[in-house]
């Protein structure tokens, strides 16, 4: 019989989500331009359609 010790990693070397891909700016980046979109006159439905999201992810976004 072999006895495995397993030991926690700590919290401070895990990475906060997106950091090691460009995943959180391209959303930024898209959450901006949805928010200009909406701005400049376009409603919940066509930017729904346009960015390929429910209508209340994009009231989330706004």
């Amino acid at each position: 019989m072999v006895n495995i010790l397993i030991f926690p990693i700590k919290q401070d070397n895990k990475k906060c989500w997106g950091a090691s891909t460009s995943t959180r700016k391209e959303l930024k980046l898209r959450n901006t331009d949805i928010y200009n979109d909406y701005l400049s006159g376009m409603d919940t439905f066509d930017l729904a359609k346009r960015y390929y999201l429910s209508a209340k992810s994009i009231q989330r976004i706004i």
